[in-house]
């Protein structure tokens, strides 16, 4: 990233301060990708996809599962059946599915081990990576709070930077509105100037 302006929800810029490039954000910046072209050719807002037919029986289907997944203290078998889930779901079944979950459930629910998987990186590495396409702006602000709540880690700073760098233009106005319009200590200015602790991560 250029050096950028201030932190104000009109601005298009991210955080408050001038920042270096970094090699490894550019697959954020590439999960636009997965968003829904116009005719003319330009992508069309993040805005929530409805599903339709059986698709909407699969939402209900894998709500159920996450839900019942996570009512109790969650194994790496659990876990992975939870990651497998997501994984299978379409675009807009995923974003309808996280539209439905507890998110911060969810991500208290996935862990990273001693020994054995990282399934709360590889969670986080496809919401907020390879999957960052699927999700509306309402799915990306709701991701970024149930982080803040947890409590930022160095891999959940990294998340909610390529969660900022993969939306663009009216969108990144739209994400700052809604974490800010959460109506609680978990916005902006709290996200920029008091969790996010690494310099080159902002």
């Amino acid at each position: 990233m250029g050096a950028v302006g201030g932190v104000g929800a009109g601005s298009g810029a991210l955080w408050p301060e001038p920042a270096e490039s970094h090699s490894d954000a550019q697959p954020a910046a590439e999960a636009g990708a997965g968003r829904a072209v116009s005719p003319g050719g330009s992508p069309q807002g993040l805005s929530p996809q409805r599903p339709s037919g059986g698709a909407t029986a699969r939402v209900d289907g894998a709500v159920a599962r996450i839900e019942r997944l996570l009512a109790g203290h969650t194994d790496r078998a659990e876990e992975g059946e939870i990651l497998s889930t997501l994984r299978q779901l379409s675009d807009a079944e995923l974003d309808a599915t996280l539209a439905r979950l507890d998110l911060h459930a969810l991500l208290e629910g996935v862990d990273d081990r001693l020994v054995g998987p990282d399934n709360r990186s590889a969670l986080l590495a496809l919401l907020t990576r390879s999957r960052l396409g699927a999700l509306s702006v309402s799915s990306r602000a709701r991701l970024i709070t149930a982080l803040q709540r947890e409590g930022l880690s160095e891999g959940d700073e990294k998340a909610v930077r390529d969660v900022f760098l993969g939306t663009h233009g009216a969108d990144l106005t739209a994400l700052k509105n809604a974490i800010d319009a959460g109506g609680d200590r978990f916005d902006l200015e709290q996200l920029v100037f008091h969790e996010i602790d690494e310099a080159p991560v902002r």
